[in-house]
């Protein structure tokens, strides 16, 4: 369990590391700055919400970049903080929710977003995961590259077999970012596979 539990803490790294790396060199620096200011924000005391949207707006910060790259970046600086005893669990739990705030805030997207001439790719936080702001980055990312998406969260297996009987779409993308939510992503994986078979995304 543990080396499970560090691979995926591990590539978790890896990607936003990566995903850094994809923003243009010139604005990196205002990245790694935007990340730091919101991580401390979200666990002030004083924390004001309407007042941290409009400085992002008021500082030029695009929609895109905050979602895409300043919120994953201060979730990452947050869980850092917590693996070194810097801060409590409630601390960076409350963060963590107060991000998925200003996501919403800051989204083009919402629960979904349509393009008519594709099929939709949904994407599934199953029941039991804790971290869901990995896959409202992901459809935002998604819907603004123009893909038809429906995020569904704290999905069971029946959740999302309902679902996707219901619509047309082309895959079916599972965020998971701890070993808590496997049982439930298993479960549903197994089921959508013996009720559709090869017919499945």
């Amino acid at each position: 369990t543990g080396g499970v539990q560090r691979q995926m803490n591990n590539f978790a790294q890896l990607v936003l590391s990566d995903l850094l790396h994809k923003v243009p060199s010139e604005s990196r620096s205002r990245v790694r700055q935007t990340g730091q200011w919101l991580a401390n924000q979200v666990v002030s005391r004083n924390y004001d919400h309407l007042g941290v949207v409009e400085t992002l707006v008021r500082r030029g910060c695009s929609g895109e970049m905050v979602v895409g790259y300043c919120i994953p970046m201060a979730a990452r600086i947050l869980g850092d903080e917590w693996a070194s005893d810097l801060r409590s669990f409630a601390e960076v739990t409350l963060g963590s929710a107060r991000l998925g705030e200003i996501l919403k805030e800051m989204s083009d997207v919402g629960q979904s977003c349509r393009n008519e001439d594709e099929d939709a790719l949904l994407v599934i936080a199953c029941r039991g995961e804790q971290h869901i702001l990995g896959a409202q980055v992901l459809a935002d990312q998604l819907c603004r590259s123009k893909q038809s998406v429906k995020l569904i969260i704290d999905a069971t297996s029946d959740d999302v077999t309902k679902l996707y009987q219901t619509g047309d779409f082309s895959a079916l993308l599972f965020s998971c970012a701890g070993i808590h939510a496997l049982p439930e992503l298993n479960k549903c994986v197994n089921k959508i596979r013996q009720v559709f078979g090869a017919g499945a995304p």
